[in-house]
């Protein structure tokens, strides 16, 4: 009978540290490691990988990372930092020929440079290892590059901010422990507990590994929003040229069983629900294609009126501009009296005395004091800009039916247009909400004006 009993709860046992071995992940407040010991261990694996790589600082990455903190010092901080017993080291380069970054237990993040090549690219079809002429240095002023990078450094925070190298050390611990309380018998039982191990093992893994990766996803995206320059929809540039690439160089987009990202094309869908989220639905997607309060509006295979491709392919402008203005949305600073504008080399120290910025200032619903740089413009003026804010709205609406604002003027019309219609609907309407149908219905529809 004390037989029995004891092979019973060696069953109960292990089915409640199954149950809690599959809920680690999500649930754990505290883990096996301490941060002490998770610190020794990233430490360990940061000396181990510089002894097969070259590292160094980059500018680049040093001033992304700088940026992040500044804008997030309720969930990003340096190593070392008062009242906090985990932190982020300096952001590192390596010259390992992977489009790739990874991020250490120790709060180490680790950039490889042809990731770098590969956002600096000004064409979002050219791969590092195919053309390195595309490939230029990265400025500040470099918005949409910027941003794309940003959204990859975010991501690898992310892991750091939700503490995964611990939950992943939990899974494995709490996959012993199943092991252990497994009764085995003979040969045969011990190799049927090594495969229900790694079978268990794996499963943890692979659901762990697509939700980190998604909540990674959603981390950078919450850092980039409260960075002004650094636009939400980064991160949609960034898995887009992911896309582009392997469409271009034939390559399939595989997937690790066991510790596995979700395919580009699919974080790239993500990322424009995200943006749609901000938006609070005023910017919807269907595919690839948009729709600005309920009519089509662009997709893939619009050729706009953009003069200067060399620096960002126009859909790539677009994502951008609209990340901006669905965060302004998001936090209820969308309207037309917080636009204001300055000389691009007082916002950015690499910037154009000829070129102009665009911004989003203003109190927002979670009361606090919110920037975001809507775009800039290149060759034009703070007096041109000024007079295309000041324009009346129905002018300026013909002038961008009748093609006479083209170029840089029309995306600054644009820019006053999409926060415009929405201020409009927001005093017809109130907030979406209930009405969402108010926003949508046929009657409310204006013609594209490209059209």
């Amino acid at each position: 009978m004390a037989l029995k009993f004891s092979f019973h709860l060696k069953k109960l046992t292990a089915a409640v540290c199954a149950a809690l071995a599959l809920s680690a992940p999500v649930v754990a407040s505290a883990h096996f490691l301490s941060s002490a010991q998770e610190k020794q261990i990233g430490n360990q694996a940061v000396a181990d990988f510089k002894k097969a790589y070259n590292t160094y600082e980059s500018s680049v990455l040093t001033h992304i990372q700088q940026r992040l903190l500044e804008w997030n010092p309720d969930k990003l901080w340096r190593y070392g930092s008062a009242g906090h017993k985990r932190g982020l080291e300096p952001i590192l380069c390596a010259d390992k020929d992977e489009v790739n970054a990874v991020c250490y237990g120790g709060g180490q993040v680790i950039v490889y440079e042809p990731m770098l090549d590969f956002l600096a690219s000004d064409e979002p079809g050219h791969y590092y290892k195919l053309d390195r002429s595309h490939v230029r240095p990265y400025r500040q002023s470099d918005l949409y590059q910027m941003a794309s990078l940003a959204a990859v450094v975010g991501h690898e925070f992310g892991h750091w901010e939700n503490e995964d190298s611990l939950r992943m050390h939990d899974k494995e611990m709490y996959t012993r422990i199943i092991a252990a309380a497994i009764p085995v018998g003979n040969v045969w039982a011990m190799l049927g507990v090594a495969a229900g191990q790694s079978l268990a093992n794996a499963f943890n893994s692979r659901q762990m590994g697509f939700r980190t990766e998604q909540q990674a996803d959603e981390k950078a995206m919450e850092y980039s929003e409260m960075v002004p320059e650094f636009s939400i929809g980064g991160e949609a540039i960034y898995q887009r040229r992911a896309v582009i690439s392997k469409i271009n160089n034939g390559t399939i987009d595989k997937v690790n069983w066991l510790h596995p990202h979700s395919k580009s094309g699919k974080r790239f869908e993500r990322a424009l629900t995200g943006m749609e989220k901000s938006s609070r639905g005023y910017f919807v997607w269907e595919g690839y294609s948009l729709s600005v309060f309920g009519r089509k509006y662009s997709n893939e295979k619009v050729v706009g009126m953009y003069h200067h491709p060399q620096v960002v392919d126009r859909f790539e402008r677009y994502l951008y501009v609209l990340g901006q203005v669905a965060t302004a949305i998001k936090y209820d600073f969308a309207r037309t009296r917080n636009f204001e504008l300055r000389p691009e080399n007082e916002v950015f120290p690499d910037g154009s005395a000829s070129n102009t910025v665009l911004l989003l200032r203003g109190r927002g619903t979670d009361r606090k004091d919110h920037v975001k740089v809507v775009d800039t413009y290149r060759g034009v003026s703070m007096r041109e800009a000024q007079r295309i804010l000041d324009m009346d709205y129905g002018k300026m609406l013909d002038d961008m039916h009748n093609k006479i604002l083209a170029g840089e003027f029309w995306n600054l019309a644009e820019a006053r247009w999409f926060v415009q219609e929405y201020e409009t609907r927001l005093a017809q309407y109130g907030p979406r909400g209930s009405n969402a149908e108010k926003y949508d219905a046929p009657e409310e529809r204006e013609e594209d004006p490209r059209n």
